[in-house]
């Protein structure tokens, strides 16, 4: 009896030993597989471990991820400014009083602008909090449907410099700009759509399309000649920038002069056809010479919108 239960216990050992083995080499292969999955959700590849080390469903899944990003970088792929303003819903924007862009708000512009062209093609580098008003002026609501507007608070004499271009970012082609206004504020971008223009550029040799990001971009246009008070003037731009007398192509490069005698509270007004279009330097731009640069950058319109000139 006594032999009997020796023998019986020797063999329940046995089981208990092999069972015991057989645990241990299961916890040691659940580590191990625990271990490959971390690893391989580390590295972005959430598949089963099995799949993860056959190199045909690794190729499928980098390609899957490449697939997955592209789709996310693109937003309004090759959309023209009239399907930039419906995307943006730019038409409820239009039909309210739009606030004077705070400085918080042209750093946002100012550094997504420097991000999506680089520092290397970036017309404001180094990215910074100055304006390029040369005299005391206020933004603000301007009368009648104009919007907003810039005013001079103190008198201004003729040949006065009145700003610069420290903020005058450039775009060299659409897909930088779709790229920019995907990266901002609906509400910025909207009025981008409103501030931009489109022009010949002499010294890159083609359309370029350019937004001031301070409070020059409020500059109302004077719509004729002799209501316009600040532009190019080529003898104070001979005398505080020198050069060349060529009026269309070399004046006034570095600065906007006061054109007339501008009185306290007045506001200041541009002559968009000066700059706006005028691809062959005739110096008189309109809507459809700034649309035919447009359309090359492949930001073309054909709703008569006012929002866009």
């Amino acid at each position: 009896m006594k032999s009997y239960n020796k023998k019986v216990l020797t063999q329940l050992l046995l089981r208990c030993t092999i069972l015991a083995i057989v645990v241990t080499a299961s916890l040691i292969l659940v580590e191990a597989c625990s271990a490959a999955a971390v690893a391989a959700a580390a590295d972005g590849n959430c598949a089963a471990v099995d799949d993860a080390a056959t190199p045909d469903k690794q190729l499928m899944n980098e390609d899957n991820n490449e697939n997955n990003n592209d789709e996310a970088e693109v937003w309004c792929d090759e959309c023209d400014a009239d399907a930039l303003y419906e995307e943006l819903d730019c038409k409820d924007f239009d039909s309210i009083e739009k606030p004077v862009p705070t400085l918080e708000e042209y750093m946002i512009l100012r550094r997504t602008y420097e991000d999506v062209v680089g520092k290397e093609k970036s017309t404001i580098s180094p990215v910074s909090e100055e304006h390029g008003f040369l005299i005391p002026y206020r933004a603000g609501q301007a009368e009648g449907t104009k919007g907003r507007g810039i005013f001079a608070v103190e008198f201004i004499p003729k040949g006065t410099p009145v700003l610069n271009f420290r903020q005058e970012a450039t775009f060299y082609d659409g897909k930088s700009v779709r790229q920019f206004l995907s990266k901002i504020p609906s509400t910025l971008a909207c009025d981008y759509l409103s501030w931009s223009y489109t022009r010949w550029d002499y010294h890159y040799k083609g359309y370029t399309q350019t937004v001031d990001l301070d409070d020059s971009t409020l500059c109302n246009d004077s719509i004729q000649e002799d209501t316009q008070n600040i532009g190019c003037d080529v003898q104070a731009s001979l005398w505080h920038e020198g050069g060349s007398s060529d009026e269309n192509k070399e004046a006034c490069e570095k600065h906007y002069y006061a054109i007339q005698d501008i009185q306290p509270g007045e506001e200041l007004l541009c002559l968009y056809s000066t700059f706006v279009g005028d691809a062959y330097g005739s110096g008189e731009g309109t809507v459809e010479d700034e649309n035919v640069g447009a359309t090359a950058l492949g930001l073309g319109w054909n709703n008569a919108n006012p929002n866009y000139f």
